[in-house]
């Protein structure tokens, strides 16, 4: 969401310089994640520990400097249009002493031809937000500079859903007609959506629980985000099959959604099998399940035509892999343990491997662990089947496959260090990025520990460190060395 047309590049920059893009990391750009979706499906990419990675439209850098945190060896670039914003990412990425990240303040069509080649290039929210000779650009841009085995992240917003969306944005901009200045606009906005929430509502309408579902979603949204997200001058949302036709007219082609769960394979409405039986085409049958689940927004992954892109997942890749649990184990006393994905799945220990599996993952805290083992331990004649079971899992989102490692510091040593950008970040505000990439919400008990987590404060002196910034509420040795263990298993902790 930090690019323009050209022809209004001036005025985009002004626009994220008057009112800047809130920037956090996204976790599902994280090239380990990219690069095991794309090994499923045939293709080699190379390592992100020694990638060359750019990103477009990075606002003030927090995922591409996220990513050069977490692999120091990468070469990594970011992008945008904002100079305000460039100057902050440069900011960050100075005080953290991050020699691997460029930051530049240029358009996509001002990248030098030195830059070279790429093996990820990530464009979150950008798409949908230019003029479509800035989106033919992009394509143009991932064609020529993705290296052969190269993946391309671009998410944007997707039809079906955008449209209802979309008469939301409509409303907005009719009653913002005019407004003096951005924070104006943004109040209006907001005003007119709060009236129409409010006069729908004795209705009790599909329209009317529409409404108050979006006031719900944008109410305790910055004004950036209503700004950029809902109103900028440019704002297109694409069907699956356009966005593919729109990429293979520059010879790049669908890999999947880095969300495998938007395939449909598992447990898809019974009324639209015959549909998706009649095809083959893997696009045409996403795109039928957006329609009837009225997605709204999409994360794509491209690589170039002539790249060994495999139609389907073949079952024998997943020995290979390894793998993370997105599982909650939960057991009641007095009754059976269970497994379950909130808000997507739930099983129960019936499958004693399958429940193994899960346990032993729940145990390394959002770790991964390799797959070969535990699947040469099986019985021969049921490993097939396992690995079949599984694949299911990961098209349910019950699991994420890895072609690497992804781990972290697991035990909390006599003098702890913080991940360094956890440390940087808790010093500022009241979240951190993991090392997973997530965003972890901190408490001031929190912050004050990881910003004493340097490596020379031991565990005493961490907890007379923090406790001058705690009310002296009960046993604060005990509560901080507790506080101290979960940022361990979080993803905070380096060492």
């Amino acid at each position: 969401m930090e690019l323009k047309s050209q022809q209004t590049n001036d005025i985009a920059g002004d626009a994220y310089d008057a009112m800047p893009y809130a920037s956090y990391p996204y976790p599902e750009t994280n090239p380990l994640r990219l690069q095991g979706v794309a090994a499923l499906y045939g293709l080699k990419p190379v390592s992100p520990s020694k990638a060359r990675i750019l990103e477009i439209g990075c606002a003030e850098g927090v995922n591409i400097i996220g990513i050069a945190a977490l692999f120091p060896s990468a070469e990594c670039v970011g992008i945008d249009m904002s100079v305000r914003q460039i100057e902050t990412a440069q900011r960050h990425a100075a005080t953290l002493g991050l020699t691997n990240v460029k930051l530049e303040a240029i358009s996509l069509s001002d990248i030098p031809e030195s830059w070279g080649q790429f093996d990820y290039i990530i464009a979150h929210g950008v798409l949908s937000w230019v003029a479509p000779s800035i989106q033919k650009k992009l394509m143009e841009m991932c064609r020529e500079r993705l290296s052969p085995h190269g993946v391309a992240y671009i998410s944007f917003n997707a039809l079906p859903g955008w449209h209802m969306v979309r008469m939301l944005r409509d409303m907005m901009l009719f009653h913002t007609e005019g407004a003096p200045t951005p924070q104006a606009k943004a109040t209006d906005a907001r005003d007119i959506l709060r009236i129409a929430t409010a006069i729908t509502a004795p209705r009790g309408t599909a329209y009317s629980a529409f409404l108050q579902s979006e006031q719900d979603e944008i109410k305790n949204k910055p004004d950036a985000y209503l700004l950029h997200d809902h109103l900028e001058e440019n704002n297109h949302a694409f069907y699956l099959h356009e966005f593919v036709k729109l990429a293979g007219e520059h010879a790049l082609a669908y890999i999947a959604d880095t969300d495998l769960t938007m395939q449909g394979k598992v447990n898809p409405p019974q009324e639209i099998l015959p549909v998706l039986a009649a095809t083959q085409d893997r696009v045409r049958q996403e795109q039928y399940m957006d329609f009837i689940l009225s997605r709204r927004f999409r994360s794509a992954l491209l690589c170039r035509t002539e790249a060994p892109l495999q139609p389907e997942i073949p079952g024998g890749i997943i020995r290979t892999m390894h793998v993370l649990s997105h599982f909650e184990v939960e057991t009641t006393h007095g009754k059976a343990t269970t497994y379950s994905v909130p808000g997507k799945l739930a099983m129960n220990g019936a499958d004693a491997d399958m429940a193994r599996l899960i346990e032993l993952l729940d145990k390394k805290h959002g770790q991964s662990m390799p797959l070969t083992p535990f699947i040469d331990a099986l019985p021969l004649a049921g490993q097939q089947a396992f690995m079949e079971k599984m694949l299911l899992l990961v098209f349910a989102g019950g699991f994420t496959l890895l072609q690497e490692p992804m781990q972290h510091c697991s035990v909390l040593s006599a003098r702890p260090v913080a991940f360094p950008l956890a440390r940087y970040q808790a010093s500022m505000q009241e979240w951190a990025m993991t090392q997973r990439m997530e965003v972890r919400s901190l408490t001031m008990m929190e912050r004050a520990a990881l910003c004493h987590m340097d490596g020379y404060h031991d565990i005493t002196q961490i907890v007379e460190a923090v406790k001058s910034y705690t009310p002296s509420e009960g046993d604060i040795a005990a509560r901080l060395h507790e506080l101290m263990q979960k940022l361990v298993r979080d993803g905070l902790v380096a060492g």
